[in-house]
């Protein structure tokens, strides 16, 4: 028989196979790795879903996974369920380029149900499952996808800002602040606010609610000595309250 003498050096590794990857590799970065997250590929044959145009009508959705794609700055961006009498409920939703979130609502999805995902380009789809209607309580209901406008005149914009920042916003108020209307605008009317002399929310109520009484016998003692003729008290029942039948 023939011997085949060992070489004096190890073998040489393979070549590296040419089969692309599943998951493409991540560079190193200097933050912290992110959690992880439920990869959607657009390549998956999965239906992606664009907005329609703003006063386009609304367009019907089969039921089942879509990829969403934003909507469009300025602009809301909606999944409705329409019922059979017509009436529109809400889904879910994506607005000012955001991504998409639960709408309000008791039918609206959950967020677990909402994986978003960004390529290397830099656009953003959002997976979202349509469940099917059939055996629900919204049988012979649908989806569509609506767009809406959403620029807001500038009266709008203060009235939702005070909304925000105040108990509620006044015709008035909206009025003295509806000149130039911008982050300098509003930083300095927070300044103004913090400004003012601090008032007492307590003593406002107070003074309004514990009412003087026309008679010879006061009617309530003080439970607290920086609350002179205070009615209030830490609890709701007293000890003559104990053998009585609550109803």
């Amino acid at each position: 028989n023939n011997t085949v003498s060992p070489s004096a050096s190890p073998s040489s590794k393979p070549p590296p196979t040419s089969a692309p990857t599943k998951v493409p590799s991540h560079a190193p970065t200097n933050s912290p790795t992110p959690p992880p997250v439920d990869i959607i590929d657009p390549r998956s044959g999965i239906d992606t879903v664009t907005c329609p145009p703003v006063g386009g009508g609304e367009y019907d959705l089969p039921n089942g996974l879509k990829l969403f794609g934003l909507s469009g700055m300025n602009e809301f961006c909606g999944v409705f369920i329409r019922m059979s009498s017509g009436n529109l409920i809400p889904f879910a939703r994506s607005y000012d380029s955001g991504v998409w979130e639960p709408a309000a609502g008791p039918h609206a999805c959950l967020q677990k149900d909402i994986t978003c995902n960004t390529d290397g380009s830099g656009v953003t789809l959002c997976g979202l499952n349509l469940p099917s209607l059939v055996n629900s309580t919204l049988a012979g209901s649908t989806y569509v996808i609506i767009t809406k406008d959403g620029n807001i005149d500038q009266s709008s914009k203060i009235a939702a800002f005070l909304e925000m920042t105040t108990f509620g916003p006044t015709k008035s108020e909206i009025d003295s602040l509806n000149n130039i209307w911008d982050d300098i605008a509003r930083a300095n009317y927070i300044r103004s606010q913090m400004d003012m002399p601090a008032t007492s929310h307590r003593e406002y109520y107070r003074r309004r609610v514990n009412t003087k009484w026309d008679a010879t016998q006061q009617s309530a003692r003080s439970d607290h000595p920086c609350s002179p003729n205070s009615k209030w008290r830490k609890y709701a029942f007293i000890k003559q309250d104990r053998h009585d039948t609550i109803t």
